[in-house]
Parts: structure tokens; C-alpha cells; sequence
């Protein structure tokens, strides 16, 4: 009996002597969402279309990115020549689909795609998801 008290005062003496350490240690939380972790260049955010100076798409509508995407119907390209003989690109991802593999980031012959830094883009409504440009 008297070992069994012994033996909960000495856990009870390592739990307190556990919390005095840590109190006077560096927080290793962050205060998010007030507080944002940088993350690195190589992170996996939301894939954007890039466009030059001109404001133009870089795509140019070959549908490679599609082909290696291994999620069916999540990029649909459509191509429309209009009368002038200009080539309009409809481009379309739907990112509650996506897996964020970087496949169509890694295959566009142009680097029409690429990854951004940003991580927070959860909605309730579904349809914010589908990104059409």
C-alpha cells in the first residue's frame, strides 16, 4: 500500500517537474490564423495559369495537362478560333477534384502552370472550387 502511495507521489513529482520545464521554454505553437507559417518554394499550393506582361494566357490549349492528370474531368480545355483568326483558350480546373499530384505543372511545354504559396482556400460552397480563366 505504501508503495503504491510512493510510487503515484513520485509520477506526480515527474508530471510537475514535466510542466515547469516547458514553461519556461520557447513556444513551439503558432497563433494561427494570426500567425502564418512561411512555407518553402517547392510547396504544393493552389496551381494558377500563368500569364505574360501583356496579360495574356501562356496556354496554349494542347491539352497535355489533361492527358497526364489522373483525376478524370478535373481540367477541361476548350478552343475557339474567332473571326479575326485569333485562338481563344478556355481553361477550367476543378480543385475540390484535384489531388495537387504536379503533373500538369511538371508536363505543360509552355509552364503555363505553376504551384502558388497559398494553402488556404477551403469554402462551403463547392462551385468556388471550379477556376475558370
Amino acid at each position: 500500500m505504501f508503495s503504491d502511495f510512493f510510487k503515484g507521489l513520485k509520477s506526480l513529482f515527474n508530471g510537475h517537474k514535466t510542466v515547469m520545464k516547458q514553461a519556461f521554454q520557447k513556444r513551439v505553437t503558432l497563433e494561427y490564423p494570426e500567425k502564418k507559417r512561411d512555407v518553402s518554394d517547392n510547396f504544393r499550393g493552389r496551381i494558377e495559369i500563368v500569364k505574360d506582361e501583356n496579360d495574356k494566357l501562356l496556354c496554349i490549349g494542347c491539352g497535355l495537362c489533361k492527358k497526364v492528370c489522373p483525376c478524370n474531368g478535373v481540367i477541361n480545355i476548350e478552343k475557339q478560333t474567332e473571326e479575326n483568326g485569333k485562338l481563344h483558350i478556355r481553361y477550367e480546373r476543378d480543385e475540390a477534384q484535384c489531388i495537387y499530384c504536379g503533373n500538369c505543372v511538371e508536363n505543360c511545354p509552355q509552364k503555363a502552370l505553376k504551384f502558388t504559396k497559398e494553402y488556404e482556400f477551403a469554402t462551403d460552397v463547392k462551385s468556388e472550387l471550379r477556376k475558370i480563366v
